[in-house]
């Protein structure tokens, strides 16, 4: 068809549809007016203004074109249901604003959202037709207290979620694809991960339970003996909940904060730090740390932290038994004149092989009270302000 001119109103009956096959409908706003469920079926054409709503009606996105959604989709908060459904043959609707609407289905086709955020009351889909959600933009659904699903996904891949939650409450999400440490909110202290951060926020309170989904393609590398489903709570990544693992999955349970989620396998037994190192590396040999700090912060407990030689300036609190080892003498960690160099809180750290000096006005080594069967060895202590070496009563 060609394009359509509305003067004046036009109301189709209850139950109505209007088809747009091809072409632009140019009216006034809301001279088309749509009844008690109507339908407007779009697979290629378009409204240049928004039409009026009465009650409940239908927007069906359809043929065989990619589609971006329109002025059929009223912005704010409307005052009528709004349904809408994807079936255009897998090529896909793109959403043009941040929309609230009632029900979701999407049968073969995803809606991509991008930037802007989408509210839906309900949503059916699957791998066949998702939510792609790998943008700034959320997907939001409300009142969620039954084990509810997210058909969300990225670009290329499905990866939904199930959410339930002890208290009626809106969840919202999107998801990051990852190719490196450097790609996550923050380091994770492990090298291998599930290539995926998601992103959920919860409005209300309760505990909930959250079923992760990846694909093989964004599965760990190895095969962790101890995998951990973790949030990050803007400083460290803490264990999210009960976490139980299957294949491409996770179900965590007593869940009850919400901010970045992330999957990662078994710390290193040895961690490597170098003057040349970046803290987003993932602290093999191949890959140092840049600091003494990250480099404990990643490796296991009973592990090492190997720091090649060069100078440090660091204040190192170390609260696990593990062993710190230097270079030899040039191997220099530097304290400052407000604080110590080293700060040992735990039985059973070993600290060798390095030059600890210039905390001007504290200790070297300072040993917290209680702790004992401490190793310190072949170590050089000097320029500190009041002892090298100082045990707490």
């Amino acid at each position: 068809m060609g394009n359509l001119s509305i003067l004046n109103t036009i109301s189709p009956a209850e139950n109505g549809l209007v088809t747009l096959k091809t072409g632009t409908i140019t009216s006034s706003d809301k001279l088309l007016m749509m009844n008690e469920g109507g339908t407007i079926d779009r697979s290629g054409g378009e409204l240049d203004n928004e039409p009026g709503y009465f009650e409940t009606v239908n927007i069906l996105y359809t043929g065989a074109s990619p589609i971006t959604t329109g002025p059929e989709l009223h912005a704010g908060t409307p005052s009528v249901n709004i349904n809408v459904t994807v079936e255009n043959d897998g090529e896909g609707v793109t959403l043009s604003g941040s929309r609230i609407i009632n029900n979701l289905t999407l049968t073969d086709g995803n809606l991509s959202i991008g930037t802007f955020n989408l509210t839906a009351n309900s949503v059916t889909g699957g791998a066949s037709g998702y939510v792609v959600a790998d943008g700034t933009g959320e997907f939001k659904l409300t009142g969620i207290t039954t084990p509810t699903l997210f058909p969300v996904g990225h670009a290329t891949g499905y990866t939904p979620l199930s959410i339930s939650n002890t208290d009626p409450s809106d969840f919202a999400v999107n998801l990051k694809t990852v190719s490196n440490l450097a790609g996550f909110v923050a380091p994770l202290p492990s090298p291998d991960f599930v290539k995926l951060q998601w992103n959920i926020a919860r409005i209300a309170g309760g505990t909930a339970e959250v079923i992760f989904n990846w694909n093989s393609g964004e599965n760990f590398a190895g095969t962790p003996a101890e995998p951990v489903l973790a949030r990050y709570d803007g400083s460290n990544w803490v264990s999210a909940g009960t976490a139980v693992f299957g294949t491409n999955t996770v179900t965590v349970s007593g869940i009850t904060s919400f901010s970045p989620f992330a999957a990662y396998g078994d710390s290193l037994s040895t961690v490597y730090v170098s003057t040349s190192g970046s803290n987003t590396n993932t602290g093999e040999i191949s890959a140092p740390k840049l600091t003494i700090n990250e480099g404990f912060r990643v490796v296991k407990t009973l592990g090492t932290v190997n720091v090649a030689a060069g100078t440090y300036a660091e204040k190192v609190t170390v609260n696990r038994d593990v062993t710190i080892s230097g270079a030899g003498a040039t191997t220099i960690v530097n304290g400052t004149s407000t604080s110590g160099v080293f700060n040992l809180t735990r039985s059973g750290i070993t600290l060798e092989n390095m030059t600890i000096n210039n905390s001007s006005a504290l200790y070297g080594v300072e040993v917290a009270s209680g702790i004992n069967n401490i190793l310190i060895q072949n170590n050089t202590i000097l320029n500190n302000g009041q002892k090298g070496i100082y045990f707490a009563d």
